[in-house]
């Protein structure tokens, strides 16, 4: 993989931050191994592992389940807040 510009470099150590995006296809675990190549003379092995889970959204207050807007006048907006937990696995 060619470095593209996202990754980050620290210039007093020496060090490169490299982005890694993990976007899971399916709920599955996986595990992968990425090799790293430094100007062909150098490779490293990095595992890598996660899990695609479902999903899983609830409204934080069950009384949300019904939103009345009551009597508006037509063409007014009116705005009202539901929030929502993620109770997917973590």
């Amino acid at each position: 993989m060619p470095l593209t510009g996202n990754e980050k470099k620290n210039q007093k150590s020496n060090v490169i931050s490299v982005p890694i995006v993990f976007t899971p296809r399916d709920y599955i675990k996986y595990n992968e191994i990425i090799t790293l190549n430094i100007n062909n003379l150098h490779t490293i092995d990095v595992k890598i592992s996660g899990e695609g889970v479902p999903m899983k959204l609830e409204l934080e207050k069950s009384e949300d389940q019904i939103i009345d807007f009551g009597v508006q006048r037509v063409g007014s907006d009116t705005t009202k807040m539901v929030y929502l937990v993620n109770q997917s696995k973590k």
